[in-house]
């Protein structure tokens, strides 16, 4: 599981001193606040596991979204998928080097084993 921060800079903060918007969370436990400038201890939007308040059956994927009011929606939906995208890449280069990893391995050790017989054969 990844736990990422990130900050968001707009096009008119040239000076990139501070951030326009922050992210935080963890987009596969469904759990992500996004944090304006202007007030940096209130989330203005939150993403949180879908909570059954009736007997309804929801799929696995189902989650509840809150965003303050005054804030555009669509621009809030596009930092949060923007977020899973890069969390996705991450997750895939981790499964992607421990596949490597164990893939060289594997060779190590027949590479081992195919030495191990040549010897054999060759003391026979």
């Amino acid at each position: 599981m990844i736990h990422t921060e990130w900050d968001v800079l707009l096009a008119a903060n040239t000076e990139e001193v501070e951030w326009d918007f922050k992210i935080t969370g963890e987009f596969s436990k469904r759990s992500i606040k996004v944090f304006h400038k202007q007030n940096p201890s209130a989330a203005i939007a939150e993403m949180s596991q879908h909570d059954k308040v009736v007997k309804v059956r929801l799929a696995n994927d189902a989650f509840r979204m809150t965003i303050s009011s005054n804030i555009d929606f669509a621009f809030v939906a596009s930092l949060i998928s923007i977020f899973h995208q890069s969390q996705q890449r991450k997750n895939a280069r981790k499964e992607g080097m421990q596949t490597a990893a164990n893939e060289i391995g594997q060779v190590a050790v027949d590479l081992g084993t195919s030495i191990a017989g040549a010897a054999t054969s060759q003391s026979q």
